[in-house]
């Protein structure tokens, strides 16, 4: 139900014309953010006694991931989080930017994956679509396998009561690898004409490749979920069951 709501609202005041002029023009995303407040959206974590919704995080996850299929210049997800803490959005720890960033991956990587699909369904080479040729058919697959990757992985960062180290470190792990994959393999499907401004494609990939470096590298988070590790003690398969649950939105 919220989902639906908030994609109709992103559908309706985030088209790719406002993604483009959001990147010179900070009031250009204003009626979006306003739409998103009167809907309620930016108190949805907080309980329902305090005119919340009391989503839990990993019913979240997926409104997160909705941000990213649009690239939504608006920071509801930071915002939203900021407000169940009760800090400033300026002071989420960087394992929580690091989980949110890792969701806006997730849904930026799905819609590179349909517009790749549509592409070479589409678009015709020797008398017939890209998409029949076998060698193209095992790209797709393969960029659908690191779709679905990106998403458990963003699930898992959402996956419990609260944002842990473990939980975000194999949420950004694991975005980071499969958008480094969606953006080269999108890019190289779609030729040229990825490349445009006209097309939206690049808004996609330059999100991915600039999302890939926020909030810590994967360098950097393999060091701190390594450490964790080895601080709890416990052998890999536990530890997974313990610290790495998908959580409501897998």
């Amino acid at each position: 139900m919220f989902l639906e709501a908030f994609t109709q609202i992103l559908d309706a005041h985030c088209p790719p014309a406002l993604v483009r002029a959001a990147e010179t023009d900070a009031q250009a995303m204003a009626p979006l953010g306003v739409a998103i407040a009167e809907a309620g959206f930016d108190r949805i974590l907080l309980p329902e006694d305090v005119d919340g919704a009391g989503l839990s995080l990993a019913e979240f996850a997926p409104l997160v991931m909705a941000c990213g299929r649009t690239l939504c210049p608006v920071d509801l997800p930071e915002n939203a989080v900021a407000l169940m803490l009760g800090i400033e959005a300026v002071a989420l720890p960087e394992m929580v930017r690091a989980a949110l960033l890792a969701a806006r991956m997730a849904g930026a990587i799905e819609k590179l994956l349909d517009m790749t699909v549509d592409h070479v369904t589409t678009r015709q080479q020797f008398g017939r679509p890209l998409g029949n040729f076998q060698a193209i058919q095992q790209q797709l697959a393969q960029f659908a396998e690191e779709a679905a990757a990106a998403r458990l992985a963003a699930c898992i960062g959402f996956g419990g009561a609260e944002f842990t180290i473990a939980r975000s470190a194999t949420a950004k792990l694991r975005c980071n690898e499969a958008a480094g994959f969606a953006a080269a393999t999108a890019h190289q499907l779609h030729g040229a004409i990825g490349a445009t401004a006209e097309y939206d494609l690049q808004l996609y990939s330059r999100a991915l490749w600039r999302w890939q470096r926020m909030a810590g590298t994967s360098t950097d988070w393999a060091a701190r979920l390594g450490r964790d590790r080895l601080q709890r003690g416990s052998a890999v398969l536990p530890y997974i069951q313990q610290n790495l649950e998908t959580g409501e939105s897998a």
